[in-house]
């Protein structure tokens, strides 16, 4: 990790330690308001009433707390309200200490106990940060990029197989229904950069992207939709960034891997169908010794990356001499690689598309 990366997770941790602990003590005030107002009021009246010596108000406030923990340090009163006191006061103490402080510590040290409030607490320190809403085949997906991308997000799912395996690697995942405000807020939602929502259910999906730019009208909204119409109502109407239909993202794939085996991954640009294809050049092709510019210009295709071995390179330079051996993969039409399909060209055919 890098270590810029590494002091930004280790500051953010202690940040949420800081933050859980205050809202401890905050849950934990009652009892510690108690045991405080036992302390100072039980040492004021014993310095106003006990009168085998004089006790100034710390002697007798320290006296007090020497009963909460059964080690008196004055002479027994001979009061019957105060030798009430003497055994009153232990017995309170230590009622207070085992449902309160000991209570209180025991939570600071385990936090499995207290699992779902720790996430929210991580999740309230991040900043300018990604808010994934469904982690199911998809939203783990996104999630794999976004890590890879070292970009910071935080999760908001209903139960998922790939719960633990994001808690692993440090990332905040809330657990509960998407669509609910307050846990769109707990993910720190006012200071996110965006909101990816990825649930496969398309009402699921719409109202948690109203809600969510209902609570921050100036954030990136990104949602799935099966129904591409309604994924196209929701981009225009709603204000919503970008919607995308998964079955419509994936039709011309499935529909071009049966029609031609060339096309590594096909996707629309408006109402235009691009697609990838991969060519590789043997000893025989003419293009051999020649530059990039030329050969985009000769077959009026786009060269995304050029590949060498095991050498990849993305939006490769014009002058850039084409080698034996060396794999181009090319933006075209299907036509423009019908036409070249026919003019011998040598496609190069992948499982999946060359990474990159």
């Amino acid at each position: 990790m890098p270590r810029q990366g590494f002091l930004r997770k280790a500051r953010r941790r202690l940040l949420a330690q800081f933050r859980d602990a205050r809202l401890l003590v905050r849950e934990f005030s009652a009892s510690l308001a108690t045991l405080l107002v036992l302390m100072l009021g039980g040492g004021w009246l014993l310095q106003a009433t006990y009168t085998l010596k004089p006790l100034t108000h710390a002697q007798a406030t320290y006296a007090v707390f020497a009963m909460v923990f059964f080690q008196n340090s004055l002479d027994f009163p001979p009061q019957w309200w105060l030798q009430v006191f003497f055994f009153a006061v232990p017995l309170l103490g230590i009622v207070l200490i085992v449902e309160g402080v000991a209570r209180f510590g025991g939570l600071v040290v385990n936090k499995a106990r207290r699992g779902e409030e720790w996430q929210k607490v991580l999740a309230s320190t991040y900043r300018d940060h990604v808010i994934l809403c469904g982690l199911g085949h998809v939203g783990f997906r996104v999630a794999e990029q976004l890590l890879s991308l070292d970009e910071e997000f935080v999760v908001i799912t209903r139960e998922s197989k790939f719960l633990d395996v994001l808690r692993q690697k440090d990332v905040p995942v809330i657990l509960g229904d998407c669509r609910s405000a307050d846990l769109l807020q707990a993910a720190s939602l006012a200071s996110a950069r965006a909101v990816v929502v990825a649930t496969s259910d398309d009402l699921t999906n719409l109202e948690t992207a109203l809600t969510a730019k209902k609570l921050n009208k100036d954030v990136r909204l990104v949602a799935r939709m099966f129904d591409a119409d309604l994924a196209a109502k929701m981009q225009e109407a709603l204000g919503i960034h970008l919607a995308f239909s998964t079955s419509a993202l994936a039709a011309p794939d499935i529909a071009l891997a049966a029609l031609d085996k060339n096309v590594l991954h096909s996707f629309y640009v408006g109402e235009s169908l691009l697609n990838l294809a991969e060519l590789q050049f043997s000893p025989e092709s003419r293009f051999v010794g020649k530059v990039l510019e030329e050969f985009e210009k000769e077959l009026e295709v786009t060269v995304v990356v050029h590949r060498r071995g095991t050498q990849v390179e993305l939006h490769p330079v014009a002058t850039q001499e084409l080698r034996v051996g060396d794999s181009v993969v090319l933006l075209a039409t299907l036509e423009k690689l019908g036409q070249l399909s026919r003019a011998g060209l040598t496609f190069v055919r992948r499982v999946a598309p060359p990474k990159g």
